[in-house]
């Protein structure tokens, strides 16, 4: 059951994405850079990814002009990372994406969510009634 969640969440996201012609990692870079400016290192360690393959990503981002970087200092490898107007156009249509996916899979996605609740929900000393609720 938690499979078969996670492939329709997996689905809706993957619709989006190709729509934008965007990876994962991609998308994961403009969601964080969309709070503000950040180095390869604090996004690398916020999503829990190699930055190696992160700066693969941020190189592709930034060849289409969604990213931009400025460097500090003399150390060229310290560079902080920002979207660029067209990156957060981007981001913008991505997140109006995934919801209009969402909203189109919720019936069935709620569905699925009731039954694990009320499997799992006993395991955690939730009541049935309460389950329900969440």
């Amino acid at each position: 059951m938690l499979e078969g969640l996670r492939k329709q969440v997996a689905g809706v996201l993957d619709t989006a994405l190709a729509g934008e012609n965007l990876t994962l990692a991609e998308w994961l870079i403009v969601s964080e850079l969309v709070a503000g400016e950040a180095s390869l290192s604090r996004i690398a360690s916020r999503l829990s990814r190699d930055a190696g393959s992160l700066s693969r990503a941020i190189s592709r981002l930034a060849g289409r002009r969604l990213l931009g970087s400025h460097r500090e200092g003399r150390d060229r490898r310290c560079a902080t990372l920002r979207l660029t107007p067209a990156g957060y156009a981007l981001h913008v249509r991505m997140a109006d994406a995934i919801e209009r996916a969402a909203l189109m899979d919720r019936t069935d996605l709620a569905s699925r969510m009731g039954r694990l609740i009320s499997l799992l929900g006993p395991l955690a000393g939730i009541p049935e009634a309460d389950a329900s609720t969440l």
